[in-house]
């Protein structure tokens, strides 16, 4: 999934021209947490409310890297 998700950075960055890629992440899914965080993303905020399952919010947290972080990366 790792190498998934670097596929997925390199092409909003690289074809897109995005300047910075947010995700989310369920509190629970530490899994998915792992795998955002290595590939450079870093916390930014507490989502309380981030969707809803089975009639509850889920809390999430929003992740981001930015283009400059990207390239920087992968230069190293």
């Amino acid at each position: 999934m790792s190498e998934s998700v670097a596929r997925v950075i390199e092409f909003c960055f690289a074809e897109l021209n995005a300047s910075k890629l947010v995700a989310c992440h369920a509190l629970w899914n530490k899994s998915s947490e792992k795998v955002l965080k290595r590939n450079g993303l870093s916390f930014v905020r507490h989502v309380p409310e981030g969707f809803k399952k089975n009639g509850r919010w889920v809390e999430e947290n929003q992740l981001e890297i930015t283009r400059e972080n990207w390239e920087r990366r992968r230069s190293a």
